[in-house]
């Protein structure tokens, strides 16, 4: 079982989203999800979800949480939980798209800088398709180096540490702002070992 803090934030993580894009199937938002924790990562040595367990999947990293959330998720969530999720988030015209519910609520879990996060990666990634950000997540070390045990099983899943999440693409756009000094601090906080 999810804790009920991180599906709380997990599912106020998804509704954001989905209030500014207005729809979205499962892949474009865990993908927005794993991006918007990824700049977070690098900026501010945490992520937005604080969703401890990421995984390599066939189609790209996901987060446990977002991806529990998203398929209302009976083993993993409590009935409280999947019913906070169905008062903010509904499914369209198949289980697999999205769309807010159309309510106001205070976002009282979202930090200022979990909201710069959201509206960074929203900003630059928001109007792209499900596959062209299967492709760019694709290209992240945490994704590519499993590549090849996905080809032996479609349902294989590879954890991913939250240090590896720290990876940079050679020209990389959740860079702004920071420098790769930045991101060793990020990687040393996650690990403990800053000083």
């Amino acid at each position: 079982m999810h804790s009920k803090l991180k599906t709380t934030k997990t599912t106020e993580v998804l509704f954001y989203i989905l209030r500014k894009i207005k729809q979205a199937d499962r892949y474009k938002l865990i993908k927005l999800v794993y991006l918007a924790d990824k700049y977070h990562l690098l900026h501010y040595g945490r992520t937005v979800t604080k969703d401890p367990n990421y995984y390599a999947m066939p189609n790209g990293p996901v987060s446990s949480i977002a991806k529990d959330v998203l398929s209302f998720n009976g083993k993993m969530l409590t009935e409280e939980q999947i019913e906070y999720v169905k008062s903010l988030i509904k499914t369209k015209d198949s289980d697999y798209n999205y769309e807010a519910i159309d309510k106001n609520i205070d976002f009282d879990n979202l930090s200022e800088t979990d909201i710069e996060s959201l509206n960074f990666i929203i900003k630059l990634f928001g109007e792209k398709t499900e596959k062209e950000l299967i492709e760019y997540t694709h290209q992240y070390p945490e994704w590519y180096k499993n590549k090849e045990s996905f080809k032996k099983s479609f349902n294989k899943r590879v954890f991913i540490e939250q240090d590896e999440l720290c990876s940079i693409l050679d020209v990389d756009p959740l860079l702004e702002g920071i420098s790769p000094s930045h991101v060793t601090i990020s990687k040393e906080l996650i690990k403990g070992t800053y000083e």
